[in-house]
């Protein structure tokens, strides 16, 4: 599509909205004054009668309704059950250096030694990392990404 085209397409939308806009404002406003029984004087001057409904509602009324607790509000009669969440190591990567190497297990820096939810860490090599798990020796190695 060139400039000269888009331009033109541009411009028709423009009018098209001005219009469309311009018919369905007017539309509405003099509709529904005129629907409401109002002559056409009163409508150009603004000078047009409100009506009142028939029957109102009673906001009083409503007010004093007991409409219950507060559900944002914590509750004595709620228990809480605990659920058991499965642990899981997600090996990040391995800083390795023969004095001091280092894994980055749930996105946390860890040496021999250190702990991460109940596990300790025993060894960490240039391609895994061994961790002790309650007995178990788990080992966890760095997946290409």
């Amino acid at each position: 599509m060139n400039e000269k085209l888009r331009k033109k397409i541009v411009f028709i939308a423009l009018g098209l909205a001005i219009t469309w806009g311009y018919y369905n404002i007017t539309k509405k406003n003099i509709g529904n004054d005129i629907a409401s029984g109002d002559t056409q004087e009163q409508i150009l001057t603004g000078s047009s009668t409100t009506t009142i409904p028939e029957k109102l509602i009673d906001v009083e009324a409503y007010q004093k309704l007991d409409w219950g607790s507060n559900p944002f509000l914590g509750s004595d009669k709620i228990t809480r059950k605990t659920i058991s969440h499965q642990i899981y190591w997600l090996l990040s990567g391995i800083v390795y250096s023969e004095n001091n190497p280092m894994a980055i297990i749930n996105k946390k820096s860890l040496f021999v030694g250190d702990n991460i939810d109940d596990a300790k860490v025993v060894n960490i090599s240039r391609k895994d990392v061994t961790i002790d798990y309650k007995g178990k020796k788990l080992t966890l190695t760095v997946s290409k990404g």
